[in-house]
C-alpha cells in the first residue's frame, strides 16, 4: 500500500477512535443526568443506562439538534431528557415535551403533553 493509503486509513482511523470517544462521553452524561433527575423523585436508577423504564414509563434522550434546548448547558447541550408516550388526540406513539427539571415531570406525569412538533399539536 503507497504511503497515501497508510496515511488517509491512519488518520480514518484516529477520527474513528475520537468519535467512539465521544460517543461513550456522551452516554456517560446522558446517564449521569437521568440518575440525577430521577433521583430528585426517589427513584434509582441503573447508574450506567441513558434510559429507564419505571412503573410502565419509559424515559430516554433525543438529540435536539435544533437547539430547543433550555436547560442542558454543560457536556451535550443538544441532548434533552423525554419522556415516551402516545398522543391524546391521535393515540400515535410521541415523545413528550423536553423534561427540565422536577416540576416537567410532574407536568407531564398529571397530563402528558406530546412534543409540539407532533403533527396533531
Amino acid at each position: 500500500m503507497g504511503d497515501w493509503r497508510i496515511a488517509a486509513t491512519d488518520a480514518f482511523n484516529k477520527r474513528e477512535l475520537k468519535r467512539l470517544g465521544e460517543a461513550r462521553e456522551r452516554e456517560r452524561y446522558r446517564a449521569k443526568t437521568l440518575k440525577r433527575l430521577l433521583k430528585g423523585v426517589g427513584i434509582e436508577v441503573d447508574p450506567h443506562s441513558s434510559e429507564a423504564i419505571v412503573d410502565g414509563i419509559t424515559f430516554t434522550f433525543v438529540n435536539d439538534q435544533f437547539g430547543y434546548d433550555y436547560f442542558m448547558t454543560d457536556g451535550f447541550g443538544d441532548d434533552v431528557l423525554i419522556m415516551l408516550g402516545q398522543c391524546p388526540k391521535c393515540g400515535c406513539p410521541v415523545y413528550s415535551e423536553f423534561i427540565r427539571d422536577i416540576a416537567d415531570l410532574g407536568a407531564l406525569l398529571l397530563e402528558f403533553r406530546p412534543h409540539h412538533t407532533h403533527r396533531c399539536i
